[in-house]
């Protein structure tokens, strides 16, 4: 593993998958895809779109590691009280595959083997040059931004500071942040908010004065 830093950046699950699988067919042509399984171990994937992309670009199998990881964190808190973990992945897995076959059906693909790695999507809003180079035969008629406008989110020197939000404070700011505007959230706004008010609290032992901007981050309907 290379730890990222100011020359290495990181790259998100689905643009490293179609790196690795490239580079892999070219070194080694006369080997056909069947023989090269690629196993997904990742904190990205959490929905049915995350994986169907990520087995539609090439992963053989995913474990999203983050959303079994949020399961245990929810039977902690109570908010899974009637399911133990197996119960829990068992029905998250469940599901999952439930939406990765409504996928494949939705395109005429009846078995796993021809979906893996097809790459039947269409990039919207992505510059084609950016899409030839990152996942080359997908389609991007609809334009927009390129690598200038995309790198810099994975770039680390141009983040300023990171904070670790263990999931029961997510939680309980969800929980907070619902009540106090009337209408639900998720965790990823009780996270968010945990992020402001430490930002608040170094400012103010920083003397320092000034606003500070947030949003919604989900409607904690998912």
């Amino acid at each position: 593993m290379i730890p990222a830093g100011p020359s290495v950046i990181t790259l998100e699950m689905l643009r490293l998958i179609r790196r690795a699988l490239t580079e892999t067919h070219e070194s080694q042509e006369h080997l056909s895809h069947d023989l090269l399984p690629f196993v997904v171990e990742t904190g990205e994937a959490r929905e049915v779109h995350h994986c169907a992309l990520l087995i539609g670009y090439g992963a053989s199998a995913v474990t999203p590691r983050l959303a079994f990881e949020t399961l245990d964190g929810m039977i902690r808190q109570g908010a899974l009280s009637k399911s133990d973990h197996a119960t829990a992945v068992d029905n998250y897995v469940k599901a999952l595959n439930k939406g990765i076959l409504k996928v494949m059906s939705k395109m005429g693909i009846s078995t796993v083997q021809s979906y893996c790695g097809a790459q039947i999507f269409e990039a919207i809003g992505l510059r084609q040059d950016f899409v030839d180079k990152y996942f080359a035969g997908t389609a991007s008629r609809v334009e927009g931004i390129g690598r200038p406008r995309v790198e810099p989110s994975f770039i680390p020197t141009s983040v300023d500071a990171m904070v670790k939000v263990p999931d029961a404070l997510s939680l309980a700011a969800m929980r907070h942040v619902s009540r106090q505007l009337g209408r639900r959230v998720g965790g990823s706004t009780g996270t968010n908010f945990i992020g402001v008010l430490q930002a608040a609290q170094w400012m103010r032992e920083a003397g320092h004065q000034g606003s500070i901007v947030s949003i919604l981050c989900d409607s904690g309907e998912r």
